[in-house]
Formats: C-alpha cells, sequence, structure tokens
C-alpha cells in the first residue's frame, strides 16, 4: 500500500538575483513500511522535497498525497487528521530539544498537541526511551548534558511518541561520530521493524543510504535523475550522475577501481538559468549533441527509472561483469563489519 504519493511538484523561490527553481516536476511514492533514499549534491532539492512533505512549504504545482489525502496549504502535518502522523528528525538534533525544557518532557511535548491526557504520558515515554535505548536517568537531563548520539535517540523518540506513519530523517546521522551513527542506523531499523514506520531518508552519505534504504531516488537540479532499487543502483547505475555520486564514495577494496571514464567534471550550472538540453550535459562524459538541444524525460528502463538520452550506452558501459557488482560486494561486506562492530563497541 502507498502510504505516500508525490506527484510532479514544482517549487521555485524568488531571490533578488531570478528565480531559484529548486524543484523541477517531482514525483515519488513511497509504500508502507519502507524506506526510501533521497541523494544528490548540495542544491539537488532533497532537503526542499523533505519539507514539501512534512508540509513546512507547499508546492508552486504539482500534489503530495498522505494516506490518500492532499496535503498542502490547508491540509499539513498540523491539521488533526494528520498531526502525528507525519514527523520529521531534524539533522541538528538540538533543533527538536528546547534547552530548557528536560528530556522526558520534551519527548513528550507533541502528546500535549494531540490532546492526549497527561496520565498516558508516562507509559508512552517508557515505551520509546526504552526503543531509542534512553537510560531512565537521561529522560530527568537537559538536552545540553547529553551527547549528540543521545540528543539524536531523544529527537527520534519525540518523532516516535505519536505513533507516525512516515518520518522525514534530514541528515539524521551527519552531525554524528561513527559509532553513534552506527547505533541510530541499527536503531531505526529496529524501530521499523517492530513499528511499521515508513522513512524518507535524506542524506549525502551514501554508505548509510546503501545500508539502511529499500529504494533510492537519485536528484540532480531539482530533478530526480535516477530512482530504483538501492541495490540495483548501487551495483550497476543507469545514469552517468549516479555512477559520479557512487565514484566519491571512499571504496572498502583498495583492488576495485571506478572507470575513470564516467568521471563528472566542471561546475555545476546555476538553478536560476537552468540549460536547456539535459542539466548534466556541460558535466557528462557521454553527452551527445541531442543532450544540449532537448531535455530527457523519466524512462522506464528494465527494472528503474532514468533520465538519460543515452541509457543503451550506459548498459555498455557499465556490464553486470564490471567493478561495479565487485564493489557492491565488497561494501555490503564492508558496511555489515563496519556497524556491526561500530553497535557492539557503543554498547560497551
Amino acid at each position: 500500500m502507498k502510504i505516500l504519493e508525490v506527484n510532479d511538484v514544482v517549487k521555485i523561490f524568488k531571490t533578488k538575483g531570478g528565480n531559484v527553481r529548486a524543484l523541477n516536476g517531482v514525483s515519488l511514492d513511497i509504500d508502507e513500511g519502507k524506506t526510501v533514499g533521497v541523494v544528490g549534491e548540495s542544491g539537488s532539492g532533497k532537503t526542499t522535497l523533505g519539507r514539501l512533505i512534512v508540509g513546512l512549504i507547499n508546492p508552486d504545482t504539482g500534489s503530495i498525497s498522505f494516506e490518500q489525502r492532499s496535503i498542502g496549504s490547508k491540509v499539513n502535518i498540523r491539521h488533526p487528521d494528520i498531526r502525528g502522523k507525519i514527523q520529521l528528525v531534524f539533522q541538528e538534533p538540538s533543533e527538536s530539544l528546547d534547552p530548557r525544557i528536560k528530556v522526558g518532557d520534551s519527548i513528550c511535548e507533541p502528546l500535549r498537541g494531540l490532546g492526549i491526557e497527561k496520565s498516558s504520558w508516562n507509559s508512552k515515554l517508557k515505551i520509546v526511551s526504552e526503543k531509542v535505548s534512553l537510560a531512565e536517568e537521561q529522560l530527568s537531563m537537559y538536552p545540553s548534558q547529553l551527547s549528540a548520539g543521545q540528543q539524536q535517540r531523544a529527537g527520534i523518540a519525540r518523532a516516535l511518541i505519536t505513533d507516525p506513519k512516515l518520518i522525514v530523517l534530514d541528515e539524521p546521522t551527519s552531525a554524528l561520530d561513527p559509532t553513534a551513527r552506527a547505533e541510530i542506523l541499527s536503531m531505526l531499523q529496529d524501530v521499523q521493524k517492530e513499528f511499521g514506520v515508513s522513512y524518507i531518508y535524506i542524506s549525502h552519505d551514501l554508505s548509510t543510504v546503501r545500508y539502511l534504504t529499500d529504494e533510492t531516488a537519485v536528484m540532480y537540479l531539482g530533478e530526480i535523475v535516477e530512482f530504483g532499487e538501492t541495490s540495483k543502483i548501487f551495483s550497476r547505475p543507469s545514469h552517468p550522475y549516479s555512477t559520479g555520486l557512487l565514484s566519491s564514495i571512499l571504496l572498502p577494496d583498495p583492488e576495485i577501481v571506478m572507470d575513470e571514464s564516467l568521471e563528472l567534471s566542471g561546475e555545476i550550472p546555476s538553478p536560476i538559468n537552468l540549460p536547456k538540453g539535459c542539466f548534466l550535459e556541460s558535466r557528462c562524459p557521454i553527452s551527445t549533441k541531442e543532450c544540449s538541444s532537448h531535455h530527457p524525460d523519466l524512462i522506464t528502463s528494465d527494472d528503474r527509472l532514468v533520465r538519460c538520452f543515452e541509457v543503451e550506452k550506459m548498459k555498455d558501459i557499465v556490464q553486470p561483469s564490471s567493478k561495479f557488482e565487485d564493489f557492491d560486494k565488497s561494501f555490503d561486506d564492508f558496511m555489515t563489519k563496519r556497524y556491526s562492530s561500530s553497535v557492539q563497541a557503543g554498547n560497551n
């Protein structure tokens, strides 16, 4: 069952220098109990998409539906029918916690907005604090007395206490050290298995996206350029930009080398003055004349959606027997060892 449907969303921000097209016709679905990763460089539109989904800003055109109900200026996360069902976890954990309020009280604060009787708060707090591994004494502390990892656990507990159906995670581990990052990712997986919550995981950290998500949307200059199963995109990307992003990962096996012919070069075009053709054309190693004169649509190619005129050429370049599959296998082994050892170290 689809819990969220984003359909052809456009968002333009007006500035003194001109109109910034932050999102250019983005469409995205997420199924119940699944995790969709949204990746891309700075300025790709991934954070803007997250803010639209939770209703902090409204699209200029297009539509967003949650449980088949439209989200917009009249109905957003503060509407009685939706309040508490969609939650946002911030990049900086301190942003969701009032420094003047004790952690336990801050976690329970969303229940006040839902009109839930205070007599039931403690039981709900006990459930979510245990789920995110916050000790009882930490609930009586102020946010400044917690580590960054503990603050993020409190932020996630605050999101969970309303029994949400969807949580938008906006760079939730970027401010954390490797051990805390590993613990948070493991905890998010456990929470999803137990409660069936869906995640939209926005991140520039491709290693955590590969570890946590079921599907991935690769964004560039306000567009989705590739969308499909995470494992398939990471093992054999079909868009030159996806390939460029993957080449930026620190490889776990020094024997695995990415194809240098697929590396991106040049500057990112201005979102105020976007090219007529493909937005990646000036940086793409396999671009053609068609790429500079026409803008590609998002098309179905085998097991995914791709926005590229040269999909067939990419299939020839990135063969199943290429280093990408070797990379994917080595990457899985590396990530399993990395996060398992980090979680074990964090629990000692």
